[in-house]
């Protein structure tokens, strides 16, 4: 039987706040996901710009985080939510959705390219190559 190391779930605390393996994850894998967005758009498509892949990134914290989280509120908890709806907010007590995140993700992705005029399908290339990284680190997060 394999067994896993003892990993505490907090890498640091300063006072009041504690940073997350998870969180830290979470950065790590959007922020290297972008980078790679904007490589790739240089180097394989002219329509992509840089400008365009640094705007849709607050657009897709958005749908990573409020998809994440309303998707496990609505696919895992809806009945202690609603007893007590001011946890809703307690995000520190965990309560993240893949398939939140994802369809989150994918609202915002139509709404950005919709907005912006720019095809779905070829912004929709650029981030199916990039997607791995941040579900990799994700995946690798949650082991504590």
């Amino acid at each position: 039987m394999l067994t896993f190391p003892q990993i505490d779930p907090v890498l640091l605390h300063i006072g009041p706040l504690s940073i997350h393996w998870y969180g830290i994850s979470y950065v790590v894998g959007i922020l290297l996901a972008w980078q790679y967005a904007v490589w790739i758009a240089k180097r394989f498509t002219q329509t992509i710009t840089k400008t365009q892949l640094d705007d849709f990134l607050m657009w897709a914290l958005a749908g990573i985080v409020i998809g994440g989280r309303l998707g496990h509120i609505l696919f895992f908890e809806l009945d202690r939510y609603i007893a007590n709806p001011l946890e809703i907010f307690m995000t520190w007590k965990g309560g993240m959705s893949f398939h939140g995140g994802m369809l989150g993700v994918v609202i915002v992705i139509l709404l950005y390219c919709r907005k912006n005029q720019i095809s779905i399908f070829r912004f929709a290339d650029i981030l199916a190559a990039v997607t791995p990284i941040g579900l990799f680190l994700g995946t690798i997060g949650q082991f504590h």
